[in-house]
């Protein structure tokens, strides 16, 4: 947040959790790509890229598509 201190709007990442009219249970979160031009974080990118991948991950866990061992 150093480098951008209006970045702790946006942190720490959620995930939202909620049933669609079709009683299916959905996950979303923002994608940290997004985080890039929201606040000026171009020279950021692995660091991003990284937290795509975790969030990535984290909700195909969470969704049961995933146990963890193979997750990227």
């Amino acid at each position: 947040m150093q480098a951008a201190p209006t970045l702790a709007l946006d942190l720490p990442l959620k995930v939202a959790v909620y049933e669609d009219a079709h009683g299916t249970t959905r996950l979303i979160h923002t994608d940290p790509g997004w985080l890039l031009a929201r606040h000026g974080l171009a020279e950021r990118r692995p660091a991003i890229d990284k937290m795509r991948g975790l969030m990535t991950t984290v909700t195909a866990i969470a969704a049961g598509q995933t146990h963890g061992t193979d997750a990227p």
